[in-house]
C-alpha cells in the first residue's frame, strides 16, 4: 500500500494521493500529507488548509504538519490567514505549524494575535511563539505578562520556555492562581529552572485530593532538595493507609532521586508494611538508589512471602552489583517461584561471577524457558572460554528446542570466536529454515574459519534477504572476495 501512494505520487496524482489523508492507517496519512508539501503548490496548500477544519484530529494535524513541510512563501500566509479563524480548531492547528516555521513573517503575525479579542486566537498565538526567539523580546513578554494573569495554559509553557528572570519572576506570581493547569505548569518551570520558590507550592500539590501527584513529584525530582523528603513520605504513608498502591511507584522514585543514601532511611519502613504492594513499592525503590547499603535490606526481602516482592529484590541486588551477595542469589534459584529463579539469573549474569557458573549450568535444566533462558544468558555474560561454559553453549546451539536459547548460544560462541563450533554452526545454517540461519552465518563470519565458506557461499542463493546479506558479510570477514553479482537495493537482489 505504501509504494501504490509512492506510485500516485510520482505520477502526480494529487487528487488520489490527498484521499489518502482520510485512511486509518497513519503511516499512509504521513505520507500522504509528506508527498502533497513537495509539490508546493498553492492549489494543494489551500486544500490541506481545508483539511484543518476536519473533525479527526489524527487528519488535521497531519494536513498541518504538510503545511509546514512546503516552501514558507506558500503556506506562511495562508497559515498566518488561518491563525485569525473564528474555527477553534483552525486556529490551533495553524498556531502549532506556525511554530515550525523560521520565518520572521510568521514571528511577526504571532506575536500581533497575541493582542487578538479571541481568548483561542491569542492562546493558539501565545503556543506558536513557544521555543522562538521572538517570545524573548521585551514588548513580547510584556504582553505575556499581562495574559498571564488570565490563567492561560500556553502562555505559561511560553513564557517558561523563555527562562529569563522577568518570566520566572511572572511564572513565580501565577502561582496564586486557583486554576491547576496554569499553577502545575508555573511549578514545572520554576522547578526546571531550579527556582526554589516553586518548592513549597510543590509540596502543597501534594495534599490536593483533586489533582494527581505526578506533576509535584517531577518538580521535587528536579528541585532536588532534600526538605521535600518529609512531605514525600507522608504522601506515600498516606496513599498506603487509603491503599491507592497504583500511586506508590512515583513517590517513591522520588524519594530515591531525592538524596540517594538518606533516601535508604525514609524507605525502610515500607519494607515491612502488611501490604504486599507497599513492600514491592520500596524494594523496587531500594534497587534504583543502587546503594551497597541497601544490599542487607534487600537479602532480607528475598525471603519475604509474596513472589512479586522476591523477585523485585533479585533484580534489585543485581543492579547494586555487589559480589557479596553472590550466595544469596544463588540460593535464590531454588526459590519455589520461576519469576524470582529468573531474576535471581539475570542478576547473577549482571555480576559477571565465575564462582556462579555451576549453578548456572544447573538453572539451564529449569523446567521454566524462561529461567532457562536466563540462565543461558547470565552464562553469556559471564564471557569466559570455559570448557564447561562452551559445552553448554554448543548443545544448546544443536540439541535445544527454545529459539531464544539458540540465538544467546551462537552470539556467544561467535563472540568468543570458539572454532569447536564451527561444524555444528555449520549443520544448523543448512538444515534450518527462515530467518534464523542469518545468525549462524553471523557467529560463522565473527569466528572466521575457512570451513564456513562452501556452507556460506550456498545461503547466498537463499530467497530470504537477512540470510544471504548475513552470509554475504560473513564472507567478507572470512576474507573471501564478495561476489560482485550480489547486490541489494530495498531487500531485493539483481541476478
Amino acid at each position: 500500500m505504501e509504494k501504490k501512494i509512492l506510485t500516485k505520487a510520482v505520477n502526480n496524482d494529487k487528487k488520489m494521493v490527498h484521499d489518502h489523508l482520510y485512511s486509518q492507517n497513519c503511516l499512509l496519512r504521513e505520507m500522504a500529507a509528506e508527498f502533497l508539501s513537495k509539490t508546493n503548490s498553492v492549489d494543494v496548500a489551500k486544500g490541506l488548509l481545508a483539511e484543518l477544519t476536519n473533525k479527526d484530529r489524527f487528519i488535521a494535524s497531519r494536513a498541518a504538519w504538510g503545511l509546514t513541510l512546503m516552501k514558507e512563501r506558500i503556506s506562511v500566509p495562508l497559515l498566518i490567514k488561518a491563525l485569525r479563524s473564528s474555527n477553534p480548531n483552525i486556529c490551533r492547528e495553524a498556531g502549532w505549524a506556525l511554530k515550525r516555521t523560521t520565518s520572521m513573517r510568521a514571528d511577526k503575525a504571532l506575536s500581533e494575535a497575541l493582542k487578538d479579542r479571541n481568548p483561542i486566537v491569542q492562546q493558539s498565538a501565545a503556543f506558536g511563539l513557544c521555543g522562538k526567539a521572538i517570545a524573548k523580546n521585551a514588548k513580547v513578554q510584556r504582553t505575556l505578562i499581562k495574559m498571564l494573569k488570565g490563567d492561560k495554559g500556553n502562555i505559561t509553557i511560553t513564557l517558561g520556555e523563555t527562562k529569563n528572570k522577568k518570566a520566572m519572576d511572572a511564572l513565580s506570581a501565577a502561582l496564586q492562581t486557583k486554576t491547576f493547569p496554569a499553577r502545575a505548569m508555573a511549578i514545572m518551570y520554576l522547578a526546571n529552572a531550579k527556582d526554589s520558590r516553586a518548592l513549597k507550592p510543590a509540596i502543597d500539590m501534594l495534599k490536593e485530593k483533586d489533582h494527581n501527584s505526578s506533576t509535584a513529584m517531577w518538580s521535587l525530582e528536579l528541585l532536588d532538595d532534600t526538605k521535600a523528603i518529609g512531605p514525600v513520605v507522608e504522601h506515600i504513608t498516606h496513599l498506603g493507609q487509603n491503599k491507592c498502591f497504583n500511586q506508590l511507584y512515583h513517590p517513591m522514585r522520588t524519594i530515591d532521586r531525592l538524596k540517594r543514601t538518606a533516601a535508604i532511611e525514609f524507605l525502610l519502613p515500607f519494607l515491612y508494611n502488611k501490604d504486599y504492594r507497599v513492600r514491592l513499592n520500596a524494594t523496587v525503590s531500594l534497587g534504583a538508589v543502587a546503594s551497597k547499603k541497601a544490599a542487607k535490606h534487600l537479602i532480607r526481602m528475598l525471603n519475604d512471602e509474596h513472589w512479586l516482592v522476591r523477585g523485585s529484590a533479585a533484580e534489585a541486588l543485581g543492579a547494586i552489583g555487589d559480589v557479596k551477595v553472590l550466595k544469596h542469589l544463588i540460593s535464590s534459584l531454588n526459590d519455589r517461584s520461576w519469576y524470582v529463579r529468573r531474576y535471581a539469573a539475570v542478576s547473577i549474569g549482571k555480576l559477571k561471577d565465575p564462582r556462579a557458573v555451576h549453578s548456572l549450568l544447573m538453572a539451564c535444566k529449569d523446567k521454566n524457558e524462561l529461567v532457562q533462558l536466563a540462565a543461558v544468558e547470565a552464562l553469556s555474560e559471564i564471557a569466559s572460554p570455559s570448557p564447561i561454559i562452551v559445552t553448554k553453549m554448543i548443545r544448546g546451539l544443536s540439541c535445544d528446542q527454545n529459539p531464544h536459547i539458540r540465538r544467546v548460544s551462537a552470539e556467544f560462541l561467535g563472540k568468543m570466536k570458539v572454532r569447536k563450533a564451527v561444524p555444528v554452526l555449520i549443520k544448523r545454517l543448512l538444515d534450518e529454515q527462515g530467518e534464523e540461519r542469518a545468525m549462524f552465518a553471523e557467529a560463522l563470519g565473527n569466528i572466521g574459519d575457512r570451513r564456513a565458506i562452501e556452507p556460506l557461499k550456498r545461503c547466498l542463493k537463499d530467497s530470504t534477504a537477512e540470510v544471504y546479506m548475513a552470509a554475504e558479510k560473513a564472507l567478507n570477514q572470512i576474507n573471501e572476495p564478495k561476489p560482485t553479482i550480489f547486490r541489494h537495493i530495498y531487500g531485493c537482489r539483481i541476478k
